[in-house]
């Protein structure tokens, strides 16, 4: 799996492979899954050996151990000029390749890191092209050989991963908030229903309450009842005949 990703020096775009190894300073990482200010899928360069990089929110991140979080990715050879693959070569060029500066140098303007050049003339000293001429301080057209690279055609023989452009990454942050606000539109509902059953079971209790207040006054209406006097009252036909029976049991 590879990227192609704008290079910082020259501003062309250039494939990065996955390697099997700690990042380095100017490695890319790709994360796996999303984490805080982290989108998966995105490349963040390394700027330092302890494997720094920019988060999503502009804050500076380290993670400083070989992970299962993320890929490593490390720069390549082939760059991608114009809609055709490139090799970057160190060697001289001869008549007729097309050249990539990548170390501008004696350039007066007339070009810089990333300008592809055709090279129409060559001595031992570098390559010369109309182009880059700049009167009275480089009438000839002069580049010299350590201030470029030959780009040599190739085939693209390998599945790449399209750069990601600022919109790209846009879209990836809108996706992501679209799926916050629907996980929150899911957690509002679950707090709405909560609520709800807490409410019903606030009035079941209020009203069982009630109910047990009113069996307890009506226990202790009872019980103050029963506290008072007991009053027997006879008849005084029966009374007399109880009398009169217990006169004859003697």
């Amino acid at each position: 799996m590879m990227y192609v990703l704008i290079d910082d020096e020259n501003g062309v775009s250039r494939e990065y492979r996955q390697v099997e190894r700690k990042a380095k300073a100017g490695d890319y990482i790709v994360f796996t899954h999303d984490h805080l200010d982290i989108t998966a899928n995105r490349p963040y360069k390394v700027e330092s050996a302890n494997v720094e990089f920019t988060d999503d929110a502009n804050e500076k991140r380290f993670w400083d151990i070989p992970s299962t979080d993320y890929n490593v990715f490390m720069q390549t050879d082939f760059v991608h000029i114009d809609g055709e693959r490139y090799r970057m070569v160190d060697r001289k060029a001869k008549v007729g390749d097309k050249v990539i500066i990548v170390d501008a140098k004696w350039a007066f303007g007339k070009y810089e890191n990333g300008s592809v050049v055709v090279a129409e003339d060559v001595d031992e000293e570098g390559i010369y092209n109309d182009d880059v001429k700049e009167v009275k301080r480089n009438e000839e057209g002069f580049i010299a050989h350590e201030e470029y690279r030959v780009l040599e055609p190739t085939i693209q023989a390998e599945r790449v991963e399209p750069v990601l452009s600022t919109s790209d990454l846009i879209a990836n942050l809108a996706k992501r908030v679209v799926e916050l606000e629907r996980r929150l539109s899911d957690i509002n509902a679950d707090v709405n229903e909560v609520n709800d059953r807490i409410d019903r079971l606030a009035y079941t209790c209020e009203q069982s309450t009630i109910s047990i207040a009113r069996d307890v006054e009506r226990i202790d209406t009872d019980v103050e009842r029963l506290k008072q006097p007991a009053t027997v009252t006879i008849d005084a036909s029966v009374l007399a005949k109880l009398v009169a029976k217990a006169v004859e049991s003697e």
